[in-house]
C-alpha cells in the first residue's frame, strides 16, 4: 500500500486534495464541482503508460520506466461543445493559463501502485475531457498531447465511473546512422583522388543518389559518414579510384542494409591496386 502520505497534494487556488484508501492511493477531486443534480459523481482514471516508438519503425523509445510524473487536467464540455478547464474549488469554467485552474500530478510511485486518480463531486450527466501529460525527472514533456486524451460521459449513477486514461509518449524519427571506411593500401601512383557516392536500392538495383553524398579524398583514403537513413532500407556506397585526368582507374562498392535498429555496423571498402603475381 502506498503511504497516503505522499499523494496530499495542494491544487493551484489552495484547495487540497484528499487522499482515500481503496486498493491503491486515490486522488479525489475539487470538492467545490456539483452536479446539476445532488449527486456524488465519482470518475476514476487508471494513468496506462504506453511506450513511444521510432515514427517508422516499431522499436520501443521512452518506455514508462521514464516518466518520473503524470499530470492529468479535467476539462468540462461547454453548451458551446467547447472543454474549458474547471476553475480550483468552484464549478467554474476558466482559461488555460490560469494558474488556478484544476490539475492533479502524480509521481511515479503511485502509478505503477495498482491504484487510481478518483475525481469526486462531478457534474452528473455532463462530458469531461482528461488530457494527461508525462513528464522526465528533468521536467520535460515526454507524452503525445494529441494521443494522451480520454473523453468522457458522466452518467447519474451511485458507482464510480472507471476508465483507463492513456498516456502516449512521444514517438521520435527513426535516424539510422553508419559509417564506411575507405582504404587503398599501398595506392597506384596513378591515383590522384578517391570520389565517393552514395545511392539508395530499390529491388536491389541503384535508384536514388542521396543529396550532398558525394566526397573526394585523398589517394590515403578516409571514412565516409551516413546519417538520417531510413529502416528497411538498403544504401549502397561506390567509392572510385581517379588519375589526374578524372578518368576512373578502380572501383568498389558495399551495401549497408538498416533494418530497424539505428546503430548499423560499420564497413571497409578496399581501393587496393590488383598487384600482378609474383
Amino acid at each position: 500500500m502506498i503511504q497516503l502520505a505522499k499523494f496530499r497534494q495542494v491544487l493551484a487556488g489552495g484547495l487540497a486534495l484528499a487522499a482515500v484508501a481503496t486498493t491503491g492511493c486515490v486522488l479525489s477531486g475539487p470538492s467545490g464541482v456539483s452536479g446539476t443534480e445532488s449527486r456524488d459523481v465519482v470518475v476514476g482514471l487508471r494513468p496506462q503508460i504506453q511506450g513511444g516508438r521510432f515514427i517508422q519503425a516499431i522499436v520501443p523509445l521512452l518506455t514508462a520506466s521514464d516518466v518520473a510524473t503524470v499530470e492529468v487536467t479535467p476539462l468540462l464540455m461547454t453548451a458551446t461543445g467547447v472543454y474549458e478547464p474547471i476553475l480550483g474549488g468552484t464549478a467554474a469554467t476558466t482559461s488555460a493559463d490560469d494558474p488556478a485552474r484544476l490539475f492533479v500530478a502524480v509521481g511515479s510511485e503511485g502509478l505503477f501502485s495498482g491504484g487510481y486518480i478518483e475525481f469526486r463531486n462531478m457534474k452528473a450527466r455532463a462530458t469531461y475531457r482528461f488530457q494527461a501529460k508525462a513528464l522526465s525527472s528533468s521536467g520535460q514533456e515526454i507524452s503525445d498531447p494529441a494521443a494522451s486524451v480520454l473523453d468522457l460521459q458522466v452518467g447519474y449513477d451511485d458507482s464510480p465511473t472507471l476508465a483507463p486514461l492513456p498516456v502516449v509518449l512521444k514517438g521520435t524519427p527513426f535516424a539510422a546512422t553508419a559509417a564506411v571506411r575507405i582504404v587503398s593500401g599501398t595506392a597506384s601512383p596513378d591515383f590522384a583522388s578517391i570520389r565517393t557516392e552514395v545511392v539508395r536500392l530499390v529491388g536491389g538495383s541503384p535508384s536514388v543518389s542521396l543529396p550532398g553524398s558525394t566526397e573526394s579524398f585523398t589517394p590515403s583514403g578516409g571514412e565516409v559518414l551516413l546519417s538520417s537513413l531510413a529502416p528497411n532500407t538498403t544504401y549502397r556506397v561506390i567509392a572510385e579510384a581517379l588519375d589526374d585526368a578524372g578518368a576512373v582507374l578502380r572501383t568498389a562498392t558495399v551495401d549497408i542494409e538498416v533494418l530497424d535498429d539505428t546503430s548499423v555496423p560499420s564497413a571497409t571498402l578496399d581501393l587496393s591496386p590488383v598487384l600482378p603475381p609474383t
